[in-house]
């Protein structure tokens, strides 16, 4: 074989220029380590490669068998594996640091076996058509990739298995590549399929059957093979979603296919909100939507991922007509994914969004109809990331890929905005031709810098006030691109979160330890101070956060961990130092959520001292005899809406709580109006939710947070005028 090599110049300019592509490829961020994206991108190449490599192979020489042209042609095979695995080993070693242990498990799931299953088809291309190898082999590589397209644009799921790439995780936001037994299913499937196939081939050419014919039966078991996926776990049609959630919702514009296991005043909730929703888009995009539109609401995030493969990000897809939302994240997505499919009224391409497929203006014209980014205005969101970044280049969001090399919240809400202020100074008619015909030439401006020039002024004249901690917030986080050993990060921390839940705290912290030691995210930094604090390791660990929080200083979760380090210092009965972070914290304001909790865990240090560091291990049961002693000493807004909280969870009156309630008119008292509005609204008493809505609105505070307040109330008013005209069929309760 050796011999051949040598005297196949064909061969040898294979593997150079093989090898010079792999050189190319480690200079990039996510291929420069063995990791997912590396195998998966390899996975294509080796697919290709093998029939460049067979065709040269097969010129020279005749294999009577699969097994024995992969024996004769052991050496050259084993070459092209190493190529890859050896770059990109030393470049993970002595470049990125990251560890090789996932890398290479991902390497053998999907690179290895993307390059058998290529040599197989080559074998299989040279036996049926000698003259034509490449041309039979580049056609079974169209035919899977274009099943597995057809999977992605008429399935609801995202993920993909497929012969040639292995599998697709689901979007770029979940980072967790999950690997499990069902890759190994799929590859036990792929063979069982593909020695059908070789058997086939070998039993009508015994029987004298012409070329075509074969090659016709081959590509009819193929396509069989892809359409019985669904009900081996491999795909996910819409037949094994409905089984799955098994309740549905009609109403006159929406099919809600929902988890049974909602409650079913919930669903009816959801119903409504589908329904308001679907007005307000209609009534900023000036349309009007006839076709009934198919939702998906999951349970959790947990079972989005598992069926569709979309664990970190609910989804649309506008040419189905449907949305795919997790029942949790309803009040953040919904209105954004129905703006999706809306939409698709005027998109372009055959997914019907954006023309030339342009994420900035597709996700932008939904963030700017959904026009809420946590309860702000998408404008002074806009405003707060370029005060804050005031060099930052908002053209290069339209005109290139940093659409997704971005932090995903700065893309989102600097287009929404952007196409916001197209609407108010040039009309949603404009927006839509912006979103037709992917350019801005419809507004007849001089050049795009000037159209920048008057969105910035359009900005300033708002008068927004400005919050730094606010804006590190939103826009402190990093894109995975940016993220260091992201997939192993991701999938190690999984692991030691499962340790953690499981008590089994000491493993849980080497294993967090280990993982910050490489990513050096929040994320394994919280694990395992946490860790340590669990295994009464309080001085080390409040040592440890001391030396490693300037690190985050410009993250977004700078914040959780001055909570963690008031932990900390609480714990080793520094009282005063506790203190003072919890009341640094309330000055920087990074949002409501961090005040509200650094005031209650004040309030918790005056009446218990130290001891309040273990109220968060305590029961619910315990939790509650705790808040109820307290708010009957100090009837605290921060202690109310947890008390009612624990009331529910517990099954105890929590109405007792609101007899002769008085809230003070500042913005403690506005944010819990408003917390009391949202918390009825869910538990369907309309009435009482519209008063604690009109409540907050008569508190004095900001207009920035008065908006939230404002669509809340309009949100109710709607809802409680139109809920007995919604027809709401429920089957499946």
């Amino acid at each position: 074989m050796l011999r051949l090599f040598y005297r196949n110049h064909s061969l040898k300019l294979i593997l150079i220029l093989f090898t010079l592509l792999e050189i190319f490829i480690v200079k990039f961020p996510l291929l420069n380590s063995i990791g997912y994206e590396f195998s998966l991108i390899n996975g294509f190449l080796l697919f290709f490669f093998a029939g460049l490599i067979s065709k040269a192979v097969f010129r020279k020489v005749e294999f009577s068998s699969f097994f024995y042209f992969l024996f004769e042609n052991r050496l050259l095979i084993i070459s092209f594996l190493l190529i890859p695995l050896l770059l990109s080993f030393y470049s993970t070693v002595f470049v990125t640091k990251c560890p090789v242990s996932l890398g290479i498990k991902f390497y053998f799931l999907i690179t290895f076996f993307s390059f058998l299953y290529g040599l197989f088809f080559a074998f299989l291309s040279n036996i049926i058509f000698k003259n034509f190898i490449l041309l039979i082999f580049v056609s079974f590589i169209i035919l899977f990739l274009t099943l597995s397209f057809l999977e992605f644009y008429f399935y609801p799921q995202v993920y993909s298995f497929n012969p040639i790439y292995g599998f697709i995780n689901g979007t770029i936001y979940d980072e967790d590549p999950r690997i499990d037994n069902k890759i190994l299913y799929f590859h036990l499937y792929s063979i069982i399929v593909f020695v059908l196939l070789y058997n086939t081939l070998k039993l009508m050419m015994n029987k004298n059957y012409g070329k075509f014919k074969i090659y016709f039966v081959l590509i009819s078991l193929i396509i069989i093979s892809f359409i019985l996926k669904p009900y081996l776990g491999f795909a996910t049609n819409k037949y094994i979603l409905e089984k799955n959630l098994l309740s549905e919702i009609e109403t006159d514009h929406f099919k809600i296919i929902i988890d049974k296991n909602i409650p079913i005043d919930a669903k009816r909730n959801v119903a409504l909100l589908h329904e308001y929703y679907l007005e307000q888009v209609c009534s900023t995009l000036k349309i009007k939507y006839d076709k009934k539109i198919t939702s998906y609401i999951f349970k959790d995030n947990f079972q989005k991922g598992n069926l569709i493969g979309s664990a970190s990000a609910d989804i649309a897809k506008p040419w189905l007509n449907e949305i795919y939302v997790s029942y949790e994240n309803i009040d953040e997505t919904l209105k954004h994914e129905i703006a999706h499919v809306v939409s698709s009224e005027f998109g372009k391409t055959i997914f019907k969004i954006a023309q030339d497929l342009n994420p900035a203006l597709t996700e932008g014209l939904a963030m700017f109809v959904e026009n809420d980014f946590d309860g702000y205005e998408v404008d002074y969101v806009a405003f707060l990331f370029l005060k804050a970044n005031p060099k930052f280049k908002i053209e290069k969001l339209f005109f290139n890929t940093s659409f997704f090399t971005s932090y995903s919240a700065i893309s989102y809400v600097l287009t929404g905005s952007f196409l916001n202020f197209v609407s108010s100074h040039y009309g949603i008619d404009k927006v839509k031709d912006i979103y037709r015909e992917n350019n801005f030439d419809s507004l007849q401006i001089e050049n795009f810098d000037v159209l920048v020039q008057d969105y910035l002024d359009y900005l300033n004249s708002k008068n927004y006030p400005f919050n730094k901690y606010k804006a590190q917030l939103y826009f402190g986080g990093k894109s995975i691109v940016e993220k260091f050993c992201p997939r192993n990060a991701a999938y190690e921390l999984r692991k030691a979160n499962i340790l953690f839940n499981q008590k089994k705290f000491n493993e849980a912290s080497n294993l967090y330890k280990k993982i910050y030691s490489y990513s050096k995210t929040y994320q394994s930094l919280s694990g395992l101070i946490k860790s340590k604090l669990m295994l009464n390791e309080y001085e080390s660990a409040l040592e440890f956060l001391k030396n490693e929080i300037e690190k985050f200083r410009d993250d977004q979760f700078y914040f959780n961990l001055e909570l963690l380090l008031s932990e900390c210092h609480l714990v080793n009965n520094k009282i005063e130092e506790s203190i003072f972070l919890l009341n640094k914290l309330i000055i920087q304001n990074p949002n409501n959520n961090y005040i509200n909790e650094a005031k209650f865990r004040l309030l918790l240090i005056s009446f218990l001292g130290k001891e309040s560091f273990y109220y968060y291990q305590k029961s619910n049961f315990e939790k509650y005899e705790i808040l109820t002693r307290i708010y009957s000493v100090e009837k605290k807004e921060v202690v109310l809406l947890r008390l009612i909280q624990l009331s529910q969870q517990i099954k105890k009156d929590y109405y007792q709580f609101l007899n002769n309630i008085s809230l003070e008119k500042n913005i403690d008292g506005f944010f819990t109006n408003l917390s009391l509005s949202k918390f009825f609204f869910m538990e369907n008493n309309y009435d009482l939710s519209r008063k604690f809505a009109v409540d907050a609105l008569k508190i004095n505070v900001q207009d920035v947070e008065r908006f939230k307040a404002i669509e809340n109330l309009r949100m109710i008013n709607w809802i409680i005028n139109y809920k007995d005209e919604i027809k709401i069929r429920i089957r499946g309760k």
